[in-house]
C-alpha cells in the first residue's frame, strides 16, 4: 500500500479549508495545493481523499452536544425534539387534542406561539417563513381545520417550500367508528401535496417522528410533510427518550458537480452563438445570485428568468437582464445554448415545446423529479448551482484568454446594455403617458412605491392584473426582495408578508395584493397582524374586478366576448370598503383614489409600520384590456323572488 507524504500542513491547511467550505474550485484547489511543493499526482490524490464521505463540511459528531436523555410528558418531548430542529415559532390555530404541545410551550420563552384565526393563513405565514429564513416552519391545528389548510400546502408543494403541519388524531381505540370529527385515512386527503405523510404509533418514538418529518421535508426536492399525532400518545404522562440535534440527519447541499460536466458546458457556451443563462428560484434558494451574477458578466451572457418562479434571483435592473424567458423573444433571437440554473423550464403548449428543438439544453438543479422532465438535455445535473456556476467561472478562464471575454463584452455585452437600456425607456414613457390617470394606473402605483419605500424593502406579490408595474421595480441581492407563489392560488399574500416579516424583522415588508385576493381570507389575516404587531404594509389594488381573468377569458372569442357582457368576473357591486375591515381589527387604514394622494398615503404607512403597527391602503386602481369598461353583470334578487317578507 503506497502513501503520499504531506509537506508543511500549515501551508495545506488554507487552501484545505477555502475548498472544504466551496469558496475555492478544483481547479484553484490544485494549484494552491502544487505551489507548496506537492507533485500534480500527490496534489490530486489529496483531493480525492478530500471528496471522500468523510471529508464534507464537518458536522457535530453524536455526543457532542448534539444528543441528550429526556424525560417528561409527550408533549415537553415533542417541543424539546422542535427546538433541537431549529423551531422558534409555532404557527397554530387551536385544538383541544393537542393541548400538551401548549402546556410544554407554557415555560417556553425562546419559542413563541402565532395565532391564526382560519387554518389557511397558518400555511401561507408557514410559505412566507420559510422563503425569507430558509428554515423548516412547524405549523399545527384542529383535525376539521386541516383541509383549510390544503390550499396553501398546495402553493407550497409546488414551490418546493419545506414545512410540518400536524394535526392531532383520536386515540388508537377510536379509530374505525366513525367518531366525532373523525374520518377514516386522512392521510390521503394531503398525499398530493406532501412529500412524505405519517402517524405516531408510540410515545417512545414520537421524537423520531419529528426529526424524520424534519429530514423528509429539507431533502430535495424539498416540501410539506404531514405528521399525525394519536391524542392518548401525546398526552402520555411519561416518556423517557432521546432528543438529537437535527444537524445530524440534514443532508449537505454542497454537492459538486462532475469535472468533465462542467468543462462541456464551458465548451458549448463558448461556441454557441446566442447562448442564455436561464435562473431560477434555487439560485436565490442556496445564496448563489453573486456567482450567477459574475458568471453571465464573464461571458456577458443575456439572462432570462423562470416564467413561474417565486423569487427573482438575478438583478432586475442588470444590463444582461431581459425579464422571463418567452419562446420568441425579440433578443437575443433564436437562443441555441440555454444554461438552466436553479429553475422550471416552461411547459409545453400542447405538443408544441415552449423551449424549441433547436435550443440544447443544460440544466443544474436539486428538483431531480422535474429535471428532464419536459425536455432532453445535453446536462441534467442535480447539483449545487453555487458550486457549479463557481467550476463553470473556472473552466471557462482556462479555455478562454482575457482578450477574448474583453471581445465578448464589447460585442454582445453591448449589444444586450443597448437593448435592455432601450426596454427601460419605453417602460418609463408609457408610465408617464398614464401619470395623471384617474383611477390611478398600475405604472404610478408602482412609481411611487418606488420612490417611497426602503431600498431593500420586501415585496410579497399577489397580482395578476396588476403585476406589470413591478417592472418599475428593482428586485434582486442586494436591492429589494421579491416574494411570490408559482400556482397563484389566492388568499396567500397577507399570511406570507406576515411569515415574511417574522424571518426578517429589519426589512420593511410590503404586500401587493388585488382586491379578489384580499376576500380570500385577508381580513383574517389582519387580526394576527394587530395582535402580534407585525408591521407590514398592505397595499389591496381596487379594481372591482378579476380583470385579467376576464381578458383570457374573452381573448378566446367566445359569446361573452361577442356580446361584451361579463358573466363572471365584475365585482364591483355591492363596492368593498377595505377600510372597514381593517378599522374592525384595529388596524389603520384609508382609501386612496387620486394619485397625487398616493405619496403622502405611502409615508402615513411607513410611519405607522415604524410604530409597530400594520397598515392598509385601498387604492383605487383602473381596469385594463377587453371589456374594462363593462360593469354588466348577472342581476338576481332573491328578495323580489319572494312571495313572504321574511
Amino acid at each position: 500500500m503506497e502513501t503520499t507524504q504531506i509537506g508543511d500542513s500549515t501551508q495545506i491547511k488554507g487552501p484545505v479549508k477555502e475548498y472544504l467550505l466551496g469558496n475555492i474550485g478544483r481547479r484553484s484547489f490544485l494549484r494552491r495545493l502544487t505551489a507548496t511543493g506537492l507533485t500534480a499526482t500527490a496534489a490530486r490524490q489529496y483531493m480525492e481523499l478530500l471528496a471522500s464521505p468523510a471529508a464534507t463540511p464537518r458536522v457535530p459528531a453524536a455526543g457532542e452536544g448534539t444528543i441528550s436523555v429526556v424525560e417528561g410528558t409527550a408533549g415537553e418531548v415533542f417541543v424539546e425534539q422542535l427546538k433541537q430542529c431549529g423551531v422558534r415559532f409555532v404557527f397554530f390555530n387551536p385544538s383541544t387534542g393537542d393541548y400538551p404541545i401548549f402546556d410544554a410551550l407554557l415555560n417556553r420563552p425562546d419559542m413563541q406561539v402565532i395565532l391564526a384565526l382560519q387554518e389557511g393563513v397558518l400555511t401561507a405565514m408557514a410559505d412566507g417563513y420559510a422563503k425569507a429564513s430558509g428554515k423548516i416552519p412547524f405549523v399545527t391545528c384542529a383535525r376539521p381545520g386541516f383541509p383549510n389548510t390544503l390550499v396553501h400546502m398546495f402553493n407550497a408543494y409546488k414551490d418546493r417550500t419545506p414545512m410540518i403541519v400536524t394535526i392531532d388524531q383520536p386515540g388508537q381505540s377510536s379509530l374505525g367508528r366513525w367518531g366525532f370529527q373523525v374520518v377514516d385515512d386522512l392521510a390521503k386527503v394531503a398525499e398530493p401535496f406532501t412529500r412524505w405523510r405519517w402517524e405516531s404509533r408510540t410515545a417512545a418514538t414520537l421524537a423520531e417522528d419529528v426529526r424524520r418529518a424534519f429530514k423528509f421535508a429539507s431533502t430535495p426536492p424539498t416540501g410539506p410533510v404531514f405528521l399525525m399525532i394519536p391524542s392518548d400518545i401525546l398526552g402520555t404522562e411519561s416518556v423517557k427518550t432521546e432528543i438529537i440535534d437535527q444537524s445530524q440527519f440534514t443532508l449537505s447541499q454542497n454537492v459538486r458537480p462532475d469535472t468533465s460536466e462542467v468543462e462541456e458546458v464551458a465548451k458549448q457556451l463558448l461556441e454557441a452563438e446566442t447562448p442564455a443563462l436561464f435562473v431560477g428560484s434555487e439560485v436565490h434558494s442556496l445564496g448563489a445570485e453573486e456567482e450567477v451574477v459574475e458568471l453571465a458578466e464573464l461571458l456577458s451572457l443575456p439572462v432570462v428568468q423562470e416564467p413561474s418562479r417565486w423569487t427573482n434571483s438575478f438583478p432586475t435592473d442588470h444590463s444582461l437582464y431581459l425579464g422571463r424567458y418567452r419562446s420568441n423573444m425579440r433578443y437575443p433571437g433564436p437562443i441555441d445554448f440555454l444554461l438552466n440554473l436553479g429553475g422550471t423550464l416552461p411547459i409545453p403548449r400542447g405538443t408544441t415545446p415552449a423551449v424549441p428543438r433547436s435550443t440544447k439544453i443544460a440544466q443544474v438543479k436539486f428538483d431531480v423529479e422535474n429535471l428532464g422532465r419536459n425536455y432532453p438535455s445535453v446536462l441534467s445535473s442535480p447539483s449545487s448551482v453555487k458550486l457549479f456556476a463557481r467550476d463553470l467561472m473556472e473552466a471557462i478562464r482556462s479555455q478562454t484568454t482575457e482578450a477574448r471575454r474583453k471581445q465578448l463584452q464589447e460585442t454582445r455585452g453591448v449589444k444586450t446594455a443597448e437593448f435592455t437600456g432601450k426596454l427601460r425607456q419605453s417602460l418609463q414613457v408609457a408610465a408617464q403617458s398614464r401619470w395623471d390617470a384617474t383611477p390611478i394606473s398600475h405604472e404610478r402605483l408602482a412609481l411611487e412605491l418606488r420612490d417611497n419605500l426602503d431600498p431593500r424593502c420586501c415585496v410579497v406579490h399577489e397580482l395578476d392584473s396588476g403585476g406589470a408595474g413591478l417592472n418599475h421595480l428593482t428586485f434582486g441581492h442586494n436591492a429589494m426582495g421579491y416574494y411570490d407563489t408559482t400556482s397563484a392560488i389566492l388568499g396567500w399574500g397577507i399570511g406570507a408578508a406576515m411569515g415574511v416579516k417574522l424571518a426578517l424583522p429589519d426589512r420593511q415588508v410590503v404586500a401587493l395584493l388585488g382586491d379578489g385576493a384580499f376576500m380570500f381570507g385577508g381580513d383574517q389575516c389582519l387580526w394576527t397582524a394587530k395582535r402580534y404587531q407585525i408591521p407590514i404594509i398592505i397595499v389591496v389594488q381596487n379594481n372591482g374586478a378579476y380583470d385579467n381573468e376576464r381578458n383570457r377569458i374573452w381573448a378566446r372569442g367566445g359569446l361573452q366576448a361577442q356580446a361584451k357582457k361579463d358573466m363572471t368576473c365584475y365585482i364591483g357591486d355591492p363596492p368593498i370598503q377595505y377600510t372597514k375591515f381593517a378599522e374592525a381589527y384595529g388596524v389603520g387604514a384609508e382609501k386612496v383614489e387620486d394619485p397625487n394622494d398616493l405619496s403622502a398615503a405611502l409615508q402615513r404607512a411607513i410611519n405607522s409600520t415604524r410604530d409597530g403597527e400594520p397598515y392598509l391602503l385601498d387604492v383605487v386602481i383602473g381596469r385594463q384590456g377587453m371589456g374594462a369598461d363593462s360593469t354588466w353583470y348577472p342581476a338576481f334578487s332573491l328578495a323580489d323572488e319572494r312571495k313572504l317578507k321574511v
